[in-house]
Parts: C-alpha cells; sequence; structure tokens
C-alpha cells in the first residue's frame, strides 16, 4: 500500500488473484458471459485490475472475437447475476484489437523532429490499450489463442506523454500570456489545467499509464521512487496555496510546471530525469530539451535561444 492506501500497481496480477478481489470465482464469472469457449479470449480490466477500485466499481469484460468468430454486438452494461457487480462487457474484433495496437506502436516508435509535430493519440485508443495491457485473462481458448498482439507499458507510456505533452504545452502559453497581461484569475485558472496535463504525461513515464483524468491523484500518490515528489506538489498547488494573493499563486504554479515540462522532455530524449534542473531567470520563459539533445530557452512566443549548460 502507498500514500493514500491504494495497493502498488501490479502487472502480473493473475486471474485467481483478480477474483480474489472480486470476491468471487473465475468461474462464476465467466458464467456470467455469453461467449465461444474455444475461439474467444475473455479478458478483464479496469480499475479492480488497477488496484484503485472499491467493493462498488464494475468489472470491465473484453470478448476478443477470433478471427472469422466476430459477433457484431454493442457494449453491454448489466449487472452480473453470480459477480453482484455492474459489468461492461466490450466485443471487439481481433483485427480491431490490432488496429489499435499498430497505430499506438507506429506513433510511439520515434521521437517527433520538434514536440509540436506529434499529432497526438486519440483518448479512447490509448484508454483501450492501457486496460488490454493490464488485462487478466480468464479463459484458455483452444482454437486461435495466439492471435493477441503484446501490449507493452513502455510503448504505452511514451505514447501517453507525448499526447498530454500537447495540451501541457499549448495551456503553457496561454497561462503565460494570461499573466503577462496581468490577469492573473485566468492565468491560475489555465495553470491549473497546464499542470493537470503535464503530471498525467509525467505519470505515464514512471509506468502509471491510466489515462483517465478522475485517477490523476490515485496514480500521483502510488508513484515510488518520484523525482519531483508530484503528489505533494499536487496536493500544495491544490490546496495549501488558496490563501495567497493570486500573483503569488500563479508565479508558483508557472515554476512548478515548467520544471515538470523540463523534466518530461529530459526523460524522452535522455532516458532519465535530470538531477539538478536549470532555473528560469523569468517566469514567462521556461527550458526544454529538444528531441536532437539541445536545451533551448522558450518563451510563449515560441521564440527560443539556446543555453549551454
Amino acid at each position: 500500500m502507498n500514500r493514500n492506501g491504494f495497493p502498488l500497481l501490479n502487472p502480473c496480477l493473475d486471474r485467481h488473484e483478480f477474483a480474489e478481489r472480486v470476491g468471487v470465482s473465475v468461474f462464476d464469472i465467466l458464467c456470467d458471459l455469453s461467449f465461444q469457449p474455444l475461439r474467444d479470449l475473455i479478458l478483464a480490466g479496469g480499475s479492480i485490475v488497477e488496484g484503485l477500485g472499491n467493493k462498488e466499481s464494475d468489472i470491465d469484460i473484453f470478448v476478443i472475437h477470433g478471427k472469422q468468430a466476430y459477433r457484431d454486438e454493442s457494449k453491454k452494461v448489466r449487472l452480473a447475476s453470480r459477480t453482484r457487480r455492474w459489468i461492461d462487457i466490450i466485443h471487439m474484433s481481433v483485427e480491431s484489437v490490432q488496429s489499435v495496437h499498430q497505430q499506438i506502436y507506429k506513433k510511439s516508435a520515434t521521437l517527433p523532429a520538434e514536440w509540436g509535430q506529434f499529432s497526438g493519440i486519440p483518448l479512447d485508443a490509448l484508454d483501450l490499450y492501457h486496460r488490454l495491457c493490464l488485462a487478466v485473462q480468464l479463459n484458455d481458448p483452444i482454437l486461435e489463442s495466439d492471435f493477441m498482439p503484446t501490449f507493452e507499458r513502455a510503448v504505452l507510456g511514451k505514447a501517453l506523454c507525448l499526447t498530454f505533452l500537447i495540451p501541457a504545452r499549448a495551456r503553457w502559453v496561454d497561462a503565460v500570456g494570461a499573466f503577462e497581461s496581468g490577469q492573473f484569475g485566468q492565468a491560475r485558472y489555465v495553470t491549473r489545467f497546464c499542470l493537470e496535463y503535464a503530471l498525467t504525461s509525467y505519470c505515464a513515464l514512471l509506468g502509471e499509464t491510466n489515462p483517465s483524468e478522475k485517477w490523476l491523484a490515485a496514480k500521483l500518490a502510488r508513484l515510488k521512487n518520484d523525482p519531483i515528489s508530484a503528489f505533494e506538489l499536487f496536493v500544495h498547488c491544490s490546496y495549501e496555496l488558496q490563501k495567497d494573493e493570486e500573483r503569488a499563486i500563479v508565479t508558483k504554479l508557472l515554476k512548478n510546471v515548467a520544471n515538470i515540462l523540463y523534466q518530461i522532455t529530459h526523460r524522452l530524449v535522455y532516458g532519465e530525469f535530470a538531477n539538478i534542473p536549470p532555473t528560469n531567470e523569468s517566469i514567462l520563459e521556461r527550458y526544454e530539451v529538444t528531441t536532437d539533445g539541445r536545451n533551448i530557452i522558450v518563451n510563449a512566443l515560441g521564440e527560443f535561444s539556446v543555453h549551454s549548460m
């Protein structure tokens, strides 16, 4: 357990451990489903698998239909009779699963020439990849049992990081513009969005790859060996700064966001976080590592200057 009582993420959870968390047997779970045992692969995912759920959480069930066996069925949500939990049943063809895998793998294979050139990946694709990456296999189909691609958390982490880095950088520009114009209330509002995007990107690099915004605090609370103490930073920015003057609040927020964005780009390029991040001389500028390894100072207009470390 860590900080807020959430179990640390266990990517090796097996079907029996999952059944213990749910409180019923694997047999009971499978009996609540309709599928072809020899062809269809049944996976369980969601917050229960990740250790974020509770006794009221629903169960995400993926029915992956083998080739030539796909039934066109819409997503179903119902109360399972045996498990006494709400279950979300998603039917998918193996082709659609492979398509999501290829989309994310190809886009995250190499860094873009510039951070702003990364086109981003749709949130629903990231969410699906995340769920399949951590999903627990509940059955062993005899036919076509090897059709599933391998889902890697490292690949997902990079894709998620790059995707959320886009809005984080854009909101930083908006926040700095508002701050420079003296619109401190607006700057504070936008900087909070920037901080949350940046922290989601940061979490992804450390293995917490659930893209849903509702789990941000929980993900931060579970991070081990966190170089910037992101959970304390999040709590500090969320609550303790409420008593300060608005200008002071925004100044502190922007400084923290600038540090996080620098650490993210440093990790993406060099594979590790910076031991001693550079200090920003102006709140209207921040440091960033380019994809070719240069340290630059960026302002809100997109202009930059090279800095020798």
